[in-house]
């Protein structure tokens, strides 16, 4: 009977956590596992994504998390997974329920944040980071995407040995960075944002969160597009129109005007990135490996980034990092990558060359094979 691996998380929305669990459990199923994913809600935008066809979804039933937690527990109860593997929060702390089911899984955490700033967020999101803190001893295994993650949980006394490090994969068969393809995506995403070839794009993509730190990105992008007439910046915002709105009304205010484009997200994102002439991720805080500045150096943009996480193991020598919150560093970057971008767009891809679907999911099942024999030989 093969290896059965149940992931928990709380939605499918548009974010690269939840496009990391859906390229992971595709690799898996693909390596010849049986993948299912629970969700405590159906219908998120992320379940329309290329990477999710073919994935069967769970949806938890009741009204709110305890019952939904039940949903969970009769499920893992039901369907015997070997693995339940928790994806951000609310898929890390719902995973534990699996310990109530005997014979128990193994528990994983997928763990895809560093160090978080949770003072800025509503309080029902601070108490839920505070539950998952405490509860993380309980969790067999937990997988972060980066140093950084790996550096704070180890900072919050979680063991060493229960705790490590693999990076996020990056289908590049998916992004393109040169032919008929990539020409065609810029083609119909200059069109549709309304800027000719005769001007330079700056693009940045994130929801809208306090950790992405648009301000940041609208003042460098007004440092740079004040010394240069031909840059424009292109913004796809993952939030409400009414967040969207607020962001335009900031980026009149930093003098930005016609000179910048805020749009909502973009149906494939591959898309999106071929209209980019270089990236910028804005980040203040938090970040661990990120699935933006990958994606954009896999599509051949080179980058603009802050210091946080692994973008600068990331970036190296196609694009540069500057420290989080400094536009008028951001804003230099953004010059001097511009300056630079077609010598630095032909080492951009190979920046993520190794970073693949299948590299994931061997060094996942990896770990979890190693955790799952200890795990068995303890008799627990």
């Amino acid at each position: 009977m093969p290896v059965r691996i149940l992931f928990v998380i709380s939605e499918l929305s548009l974010g690269g956590a939840e496009r990391q669990l859906l390229v992971l459990a595709r690799a898996l199923m693909r390596a010849g596992y049986e993948v299912s994913v629970a969700v405590f809600r159906r219908g998120s935008a992320m379940e329309a994504d290329p990477a999710a066809a073919g994935i069967q979804l769970q949806a938890l039933a009741g009204r709110g998390p305890l019952e939904k937690m039940v949903s969970l527990r009769r499920l893992v109860a039901r369907w015997r997974p070997d693995v339940v593997h928790g994806y951000l929060t609310v898929g890390n702390i719902a995973a534990l329920t699996a310990r109530l089911v005997v014979p128990r899984p193994l528990i994983a955490w997928g763990v895809r944040a560093s160090d978080m700033q949770m003072e800025v967020y509503p309080l029902k999101w601070r108490l839920a980071a505070q539950i998952e803190r405490h509860l993380a001893p309980l969790a067999d295994l937990l997988i972060t995407n980066s140093k950084a993650g790996l550096k704070t949980l180890l900072d919050r006394g979680v063991t060493a040995g229960k705790a490590l490090v693999i990076e996020n994969g990056i289908d590049l068969s998916r992004f393109t960075a040169s032919g008929g393809l990539w020409a065609e995506r810029r083609a119909t995403m200059r069109r549709l944002w309304a800027i000719d070839e005769t001007q330079t794009v700056i693009g940045h993509v994130a929801r809208i969160d306090p950790m992405k730190d648009h301000a940041t990105f609208f003042a460098g992008l007004a440092h740079a597009a004040g010394r240069r007439a031909d840059i424009h910046g292109v913004a796809v915002a993952v939030g409400s129109d009414d967040a969207r709105e607020a962001l335009r009304r900031r980026a009149i205010a930093e003098g930005l005007g016609k000179r910048l484009t805020i749009v909502g997200p973009v149906s494939d994102i591959a898309d999106a990135y071929p209209g980019f002439d270089v990236f910028c991720s804005s980040s203040a805080w938090g970040e661990g490996f990120s699935n933006v500045i990958a994606e954009a150096l896999a599509s051949g943009v080179p980058t603009v980034a802050t210091d946080v996480g692994n973008a600068a193991e990331l970036v190296g020598d196609a694009g540069q990092c500057v420290p989080p919150s400094d536009p008028a560093a951001l804003g230099a970057a953004l010059l001097a990558v511009t300056e630079a971008r077609k010598i630095m767009a032909t080492r951009a891809r190979m920046r993520v060359a190794d970073f693949g679907p299948d590299r994931l999911a061997a060094r996942t099942v990896a770990a979890l094979a190693a955790r799952h024999a200890s795990f068995r030989g303890t008799g627990k």
